[in-house]
C-alpha cells in the first residue's frame, strides 16, 4: 500500500491556530490595529525592523559622506590641473615674450603662417632656461601632468 505524502506545511498546535486566527481575523476587519497586534503576538520583529532601519540610515549616510568626499577631491583635482595649465602657459609666454624682447623677426612666415624668430644661440639658452625654471616650479606647486 502506498504511503500518503507529507502535508508541506504542519498546523500549528490547538492554542496558537486560534491566536493566529483571531488575528487574521482582526487584520481583516480592521486593517489600521493590523501592526498593532502583530506588534503585540511578535513584538521582537518591531525591534528587528527599526533596528534595520536605523542600520539603512547609517549606511546612506556612510555612502553620501563618501560621495561627498569623492567630489571634492576630483573638484581639488581639476582646479589643480587647470592651475597646472595656466602656470604652463604662463612659462611659454615668458619664454617667447623674453625671445621677442632680445631677437628679432624674420619678415618671411612659415607655412602655417607663425612668424619666425631668430636670436643669437645666448638668448635662446637664456630663455629656455628660464622656461625650465618656470616649468619646473609650476610642477613643484600644481603636480605632474
Amino acid at each position: 500500500m502506498p504511503e500518503c505524502p507529507q502535508p508541506l506545511f504542519h498546523r500549528p498546535p490547538g492554542r496558537m491556530r486560534m491566536v493566529l486566527g483571531v488575528a487574521f481575523l482582526a487584520c481583516c476587519l480592521s486593517p489600521v490595529a493590523c501592526d498593532e497586534i502583530v506588534n503585540a503576538i511578535f513584538p521582537a520583529s518591531q525591534e528587528r525592523l527599526e533596528k534595520s532601519q536605523a542600520e539603512v540610515a547609517a549606511l546612506k549616510a556612510q555612502i553620501e559622506k563618501r560621495n561627498q568626499a569623492e567630489e571634492k577631491r576630483k573638484d581639488a583635482e581639476g582646479r589643480r590641473a587647470l592651475d597646472l595649465s595656466i602656470c604652463l602657459g604662463e612659462a611659454d609666454a615668458a619664454y617667447w615674450a623674453y625671445v621677442k624682447l632680445n631677437g628679432g623677426r624674420i619678415t618671411k612666415h612659415e607655412k602655417d603662417g607663425d612668424t619666425v624668430w631668430r636670436a643669437r644661440t645666448a638668448v635662446w639658452d637664456s630663455a629656455l632656461r628660464e622656461k625650465n625654471a618656470a616649468v619646473e616650479t609650476c610642477r613643484l606647486l600644481y603636480g605632474r601632468q
